[in-house]
């Protein structure tokens, strides 16, 4: 089952990168008199600094929107102070999403150096923002082979926000952990596909057979889903008759 950020992006109005705003005042021109040479020598001089104004405000504009793009585009590899930073101070959401995404990208490449920074990932289980949390569940599902990880995810299954709780049931199925079963069964009941499917691969992992009534129908051709829904439910349903 891959990782996917989805159901973090929803919660907590996350669908999370935090909205800008940006203003200022614009001052009043005041034109000086005009009269006579003095006029003459103040049009040349408006005319020398108009086109200083009118060659930097393009130029300052190409800063502006290159720095925007570098800072928010997930592609850019963060450092490791700016890792650790994000992954500490969460009032920038869309940061603390970088920071995730780029721990899941390291994990997913087997690189080492990314154990550095699991103890800033499993603080963020304490978040007092469930679009924190969710990310967090997100990301620490990713490494099943971390026990701080599955211990914070055993937490967050119980979180009272419906998102986290899902991202840690998915989480926790990869660790081969059925305690979030029921969270899974709740997400067939969704109207998303996407979720659903999800569920159902975790479901694949660790269905009991109570989750059989609500699987069975995902397999039959008149439940209004995808083919990748019907196969998926077809071979969840069949793994979890073989566990009988």
């Amino acid at each position: 089952m891959k990782g996917n950020p989805k159901h973090f992006m929803e919660a907590d109005s996350v669908a999370l990168p935090d909205g800008r705003t940006s203003g200022g005042e614009k001052k009043s021109a005041v034109s000086p008199p005009r009269s006579g040479r003095g006029d003459r020598r103040y049009n040349r001089s408006e005319r020398r600094t108009s086109g200083t104004i009118m060659v930097g405000v393009p130029i300052t504009l190409v800063v502006v929107t290159f720095l925007f793009w570098y800072q928010t585009w997930f592609g850019r590899r963060l450092s490791e102070s700016e890792l650790r930073e994000y992954l500490v101070d969460t009032s920038v959401p869309h940061k603390t999403q970088h920071a995730l995404t780029q721990v899941v990208t390291d994990i997913v490449r087997h690189d080492p150096a990314v154990k550095r920074v699991y103890p800033e990932v499993v603080a963020l289980a304490d978040n007092k923002k469930a679009g924190i949390r969710s990310m967090a569940a997100w990301a620490m599902g990713q490494d099943t082979a971390s026990p701080e990880f599955h211990q914070a995810l055993l937490k967050l299954d119980s979180d009272p926000d419906t998102m986290v709780r899902w991202n840690a049931a998915l989480g926790l199925a990869r660790f081969g952990d059925a305690s979030g079963e029921p969270q899974l069964r709740d997400m067939l009941h969704t109207q998303d596909e996407q979720q659903v499917w999800e569920a159902l691969v975790a479901l694949y992992m660790v269905g009991k057979p109570d989750a059989l009534a609500e699987i069975d129908p995902f397999a039959r051709p008149s439940n209004g889903m995808s083919d990748r829904v019907r196969e998926q439910a077809a071979l969840t349903a069949a793994a979890i008759r073989k566990r009988m």
